[in-house]
């Protein structure tokens, strides 16, 4: 596995790297952002991508509490024994493409995603920042199966969000801000996003056929054969 990384939940036996793994993080089923994830799936499967979609909804995310304790023991976390964060960052890891799917709560992403972001704190606990890097994804013994360091910051990644409103010159970048942050954490590289607005009611999207082809003609070029990550500009503000 690409840097020496593996799986958190020894549950979960090793497979192949799946191709694309769209992650949809609407708590609403059937709405926006869960049409937004199946229309960028067929494209994947359309380019001959292994794809897989996951609903956030379906899995437990604790909330980050401060504990410290990733701090001290990186790349661990002890909620981990009693929700589906590890087995999600693990799934996450395993996928060579990676998008994530949301809606826009408040200039924000869902609370279930914000929850999932706030785990990554493991993450940044590997950094240099936080001190020397570990393998955030080794067994429970500690076990290093390489460093989260080597991992250059370069992984696709792509974010996707769906907003109700129609308006609001600056509706989308507090998301933006704490996804890049977040798919950084994980060593990915996100690409320009796809912004939609003016999708409130659940069919808003699956209705509306210029909002599909808009969807479609983006996901094509997120999983065209050897589509580089692109580098945004630099941020207003740093993660840490």
């Amino acid at each position: 596995m690409a840097c020496g990384l593996k799986p958190l939940a020894p549950e979960m036996p090793a497979a192949p790297a799946t191709r694309l793994r769209v992650l949809a993080c609407s708590p609403r089923a059937g709405g926006n952002s869960d049409t937004a994830a199946r229309l960028i799936g067929a494209a994947g499967r359309a380019a001959g991508l292994a794809v897989e979609e996951l609903f956030l909804r379906e899995f437990t995310v604790q909330p980050c509490v401060s504990c410290g304790y990733c701090l001290k023991h990186p790349g661990r976390c002890p909620l981990d024994a009693g929700d589906d964060a590890g087995r999600l960052f693990a799934a996450l890891h395993d996928a060579e493409r990676l998008v994530i799917v949301a809606p826009v709560y408040f200039y924000g992403p869902p609370a279930g995603l914000k929850a999932l972001v706030d785990r990554a704190q493991r993450f940044w606990a590997t950094s240099p920042a936080a001190g020397p890097a570990r393998d955030p994804l080794g067994d429970a013994a500690g076990n290093r199966a390489g460093d989260w360091a080597d991992c250059p910051a370069t992984r696709p990644a792509a974010i996707a969000l769906c907003a109700g409103r129609t308006n609001g010159e600056r509706l989308f970048e507090p998301s933006l801000l704490i996804l890049r942050c977040f798919l950084r954490a994980l060593g990915r590289e996100p690409s320009p996003p796809l912004l939609i607005r003016g999708v409130d009611d659940r069919d808003a999207l699956a209705g509306d056929p210029a909002l599909i082809r808009q969807v479609t003609e983006w996901s094509r070029d997120i999983v065209r054969p050897g589509a580089p990550a692109q580098s945004h500009a630099p941020m207003d503000s740093p993660c840490h």
